[in-house]
C-alpha cells in the first residue's frame, strides 16, 4: 500500500508518489509508463497545457484504465489568467483529456499579468460549475506567499507545487511549508532527480554512501528522503517501467536518523 497524504483540507486521499508528463520524448512509452504507475497503485497523473502533447496522452490512459481510477491535476499558464482565458483553457484541456472535470487545476506559475484574485475567482466558478474539484497554485513561494496570503480566507487554495529536490530540501521543509501548511495547503514538489540541472558533488557522495549501504539506488535514497515525512508529495517523471519500479521500491526501506542527518548536514554545507 502506498502512503497516502491528504491534499489540504478537502480530505481526499492522494499517493505520496505520482507521475509526471513534463518533457516526455516517446508517446508510446510515456502512455505505457502512466498505465503501468497506475497498476502498481501511483494514480496521480501530473500534466499541464504548457506540456505539448501530454494532456492527449492522458486522455488515451483515462480511456483504458477509467476516469475514476484516476486523479488528474493539470496546470493553466498565467497568460490564460484572466476570468474568460482560464474558462476557455480549462475547456481546452478538458477537451485534450477527454472528460469533463479534472481534479486538481493550478495556476502553473505567478507573472502579475492578471490579478491573482481574478484567476482564482475563476478557478472557483470552475469548481461551482464541477469542471474541476479542488484548485491552488504551482511555483509559488516566499515572495508570492506575500500576495496569496491575502486571499485564502476567500478562496479555498488546496495546493502548492514547487520545485523540490535533496539540494533544496531544507528550504522547501522549512520555510515553504510551514507557512502555506498553517493554511492547510499541501505542499507537492517536482524535479526530485533536479531535472537536468547537476547537483554538487558532495550531495551524489552522501547520497550514493547512503545507498550502498542499503544496497538501494541512488534515485530509491532520493526518493525515499524525500518522502520521509508523509507531508510532501513527490511527482517523478519516466518513461520507463523499471525506473518506475525501482521509484515505487523506495517506499520499502527507512532510513536511518544518522543518514537522514547525513543528508541533511550535506545540503546545508553545500
Amino acid at each position: 500500500m502506498i502512503p497516502q497524504v491528504e491534499l489540504g483540507d478537502t480530505g481526499q486521499k492522494i499517493p505520496i508518489l505520482a507521475i509526471g508528463t513534463y518533457g516526455f520524448k516517446n508517446k508510446d512509452a510515456m502512455k505505457s509508463a502512466l498505465i503501468y504507475a497506475y497498476e502498481l497503485g501511483i494514480n496521480h497523473i501530473d500534466t499541464a497545457e504548457m506540456y505539448s502533447g501530454a494532456e492527449e496522452i492522458v486522455g488515451e490512459v483515462i480511456k483504458l484504465v477509467g476516469r475514476k481510477n484516476l486523479f488528474i491535476t493539470t496546470k493553466v499558464l498565467p497568460h490564460n489568467g484572466s476570468f474568460k482565458k482560464v474558462l476557455l483553457a480549462c475547456d481546452r484541456s478538458l477537451r485534450k483529456l477527454g472528460t469533463d472535470y479534472v481534479d486538481l487545476y493550478l495556476l502553473h506559475f505567478y507573472t502579475a499579468q492578471y490579478p491573482l484574485e481574478e484567476t482564482l475567482s475563476a478557478f472557483e466558478y470552475l469548481t461551482k460549475e464541477g469542471k474541476i474539484r479542488f484548485y491552488g497554485v504551482s511555483n509559488f513561494e516566499l515572495m508570492e506567499y506575500d500576495i496569496l496570503k491575502n486571499f485564502v480566507s476567500n478562496f479555498k487554495i488546496q495546493n502548492n507545487q514547487v520545485d523540490y529536490n535533496v539540494s533544496n530540501a531544507l528550504y522547501v521543509e522549512d520555510k515553504i511549508l510551514p507557512i502555506y501548511s498553517r493554511h492547510k495547503i499541501t505542499i507537492s514538489g517536482y524535479s526530485p532527480f533536479w531535472q537536468g540541472r547537476s547537483p554538487s558533488r558532495k550531495i551524489i557522495d552522501v547520497l550514493e554512501s547512503v545507498a550502498k549501504k542499503y544496497g538501494k539506488t541512488l534515485h530509491q535514497v532520493i526518493l525515499n528522503f524525500l518522502t520521509r515525512t508523509r507531508n510532501i508529495f513527490v511527482i517523478f517523471k519516466s518513461e520507463n517501467i523499471e525506473h518506475i519500479k525501482e521509484n515505487l521500491d523506495s517506499l520499502s526501506f527507512s532510513l536511518d536518523q544518522e543518514d537522514i542527518k547525513k543528508i541533511l548536514d550535506v545540503c546545508r554545507k553545500r
